[in-house]
């Protein structure tokens, strides 16, 4: 008897979910399912780790915390740029975001990250179906300085000059520095006998 129940509430159930038509419950008076509370759209992604490879790619990875029983969810990555060198907008290395990819797990290579590039913004968005998560920030330094965004080194302090003479130390006629001169040593010389007189 339950199994022959349970078959038609089953059918009944199949019955409205194939044609919309939510009246056969009545009809058969089986109360309808209680309605599906919405899933809440995905987690913001957090604590990122990088890492330079050997082959000038930067590998991302991070954690997010998304809804249970919320299934299919995907990273949109996203990257903005910052020249090493200050550029013009009409440049080819300008200040741009671009799409990288998508990825189903939490981590992400990048391997198309041009030469002379001082920093990487990484914009990694959580996405399900319809419902989008909120955007995440990561900045990767990639050890390229910009000589605009450090200040110049200070310029070496003067040399120092000698001080004038006074005036007492200088010569009326010339006007040059008194010099003191040399002190020549003393030799010393062997006195001669005084001469003894005859008594």
């Amino acid at each position: 008897m339950r199994r022959a129940g349970a078959a038609m509430i089953a059918a009944v159930r199949a019955h409205a979910e194939t044609t919309g038509d939510a009246s056969v419950y009545a009809l058969a008076m089986i109360p309808p399912p209680a309605a599906r509370s919405p899933v809440p759209p995905p987690g913001r992604p957090y604590r990122p780790r990088t890492a330079l490879l050997a082959t000038g790619e930067v590998e991302l990875s991070w954690k997010c915390d998304n809804p249970r029983g919320a299934g299919g969810t995907v990273y949109e990555v996203r990257r903005t740029l910052i020249p090493a060198t200050p550029t013009t907008p009409t440049s080819a290395h300008a200040i741009t975001e671009a799409f990288l990819g998508v990825t189903g797990v939490r981590r992400f290579v990048d391997a198309t990250i041009p030469a002379g590039s001082a920093t990487a913004l990484y914009r990694v968005t959580a996405v399900r179906s319809t419902a989008r998560g909120e955007p995440a920030l990561f900045v990767v330094n990639l050890g390229v300085t910009r000589p605009d965004l450090h200040a110049p080194p200070p310029p070496p302090p003067p040399p120092r000059s000698t001080p004038p003479a006074p005036a007492s130390a200088r010569s009326p006629r010339t006007g040059a520095p008194w010099r003191c001169p040399r002190r020549r040593s003393r030799r010393s010389v062997p006195r001669s006998p005084s001469p003894s007189w005859p008594a």
